[in-house]
């Protein structure tokens, strides 16, 4: 399908932003990407008068660790090729992924990141899983291209599934979130190690 017709602002500022909002009220929604407001729109499901492009504003570029906290920005800089994003859920457009998960393979600056989405209350990272990633790469050499072996990918799938805090609701159990990070984790790290 097709979506209804919308206006397009790109905003200038997050300010910008903030202030477009403010004017146009509940109807104008944010685009940063629009993985999941796209497809909506496209089955009429979402039907917004105003989308407000916030792509690209240095000020919600980054992700970073604020206290306690995993600030992920609308956008990231770009980590090199080495990254990879998996979700598993249904193909109706669903707003709610069962389980996702991000994996960066920052080679320059010797870094892991692991991101897990619709597995806990919030964004969680997988800290133990990005230690075990590092002492691999370490062991392996960053700038070398030496597979991985099966019983490294499987524990590094492991490490990414203990990370997650899981609830059984309508679109999966917590066994089964954790059966497929774990699947996820050791496919992600696989398909990271051999690019580039």
């Amino acid at each position: 399908m097709i979506p209804a017709p919308f206006d397009y602002i790109a905003a200038e500022s997050t300010a910008h932003a903030v202030d477009l909002l403010e004017s146009l009220g509940d109807d104008a929604k944010l685009l940063a990407g629009g993985h999941s407001l796209l497809p909506m729109m496209k089955l009429r499901l979402a039907a917004p008068s105003v989308l407000i492009d916030i792509g690209g504003l240095a000020e919600l570029i980054g992700i970073r660790v604020d206290g306690d906290e995993l600030v992920i920005g609308a956008e990231w800089e770009d980590a090199g090729p080495a990254q990879t994003f998996m979700k598993v859920g249904t193909r109706n457009a669903m707003v709610i992924a069962i389980a996702g998960l991000a994996l960066v393979v920052d080679r320059a600056r010797r870094r892991v990141g692991v991101g897990l989405g619709s597995c806990g209350p919030t964004i969680l990272r997988a800290p133990a899983a990005e230690r075990f990633a590092v002492a691999v790469l370490e062991a392996h050499g960053w700038d070398h291209r030496l597979e991985p072996s099966d019983a490294e990918l499987q524990e590094f799938g492991r490490l990414v599934a203990t990370a997650a805090r899981p609830i059984d609701d309508q679109r999966g159990t917590a066994a089964y979130r954790r059966h497929v990070l774990a699947v996820m984790g050791a496919r992600a790290l696989a398909r990271v190690w051999s690019i580039a």
